[in-house]
């Protein structure tokens, strides 16, 4: 892609690609916001009921989070050459997290940085992933100008999207797996 893309549409698809992330990731989705002002920007907020418990958090749990937060920079990458400095927040996440991992496993932080990444990449190389992210970002910046100064799209459209590209869900490596209770 060009690098003169608008930016609200490289601001789309990083919040899209945390949006198809988090889907992937078991987290359910209220909605996606991405505010239109000079500072564009934008988030992806989680419902209520799946706000985390931190002592909770099992070590799966924690990767895929670290995922989530990686997943933005990610499609954003792909979308264009250029990675925003949207990320760098994202980055700071995904740090604390690894230290997280690190201090209750044992294994070095930058080994779940590196799988982290590792696997986020793999996520968004698949075509599946991709369509679902583009058409979640092209919906968002696709709005007309909102006289609110944000677009919006509802957790249960993005669900509905990332189920219709991907209807198996993601085959998350043994790392990342979350043991079912039973």
């Amino acid at each position: 892609m060009e690098a003169s893309l608008p930016r609200d549409e490289c601001v789309a698809v990083h919040e899209a690609g945390h949006a198809v992330a988090m889907a992937l990731s078991g987290t359910s989705i209220k909605h996606i916001i991405v505010y239109v002002d000079k500072l564009l920007s934008g988030a992806v907020v989680p419902s209520p009921q799946q706000a985390p418990v931190r002592k909770e958090f099992s070590g799966a749990r924690l990767a895929r989070n670290m995922v989530d937060a990686y997943a933005g920079g990610a499609a954003e990458l792909r979308f264009t050459p250029y990675w925003f400095e949207t990320a760098a927040v994202d980055l700071y996440g995904v740090r604390q997290l690894g230290r997280r991992l690190a201090r209750s496993s044992g294994v070095a932080e930058d080994s779940y940085l590196r799988l982290a990444w590792e696997e986020t990449c793999r996520m968004f190389l698949d075509e599946r992933v991709w369509a679902a992210t583009l058409q979640i970002a092209k919906d968002l910046w696709r709005q007309p100008y909102p006289n609110s100064g944000k677009r919006t799209m509802a957790g249960s459209r993005v669900q509905r999207l990332v189920h219709q590209h991907l209807p198996n869900g993601w085959d998350w490596p043994a790392m990342f797996e979350i043991p079912v209770a039973g």
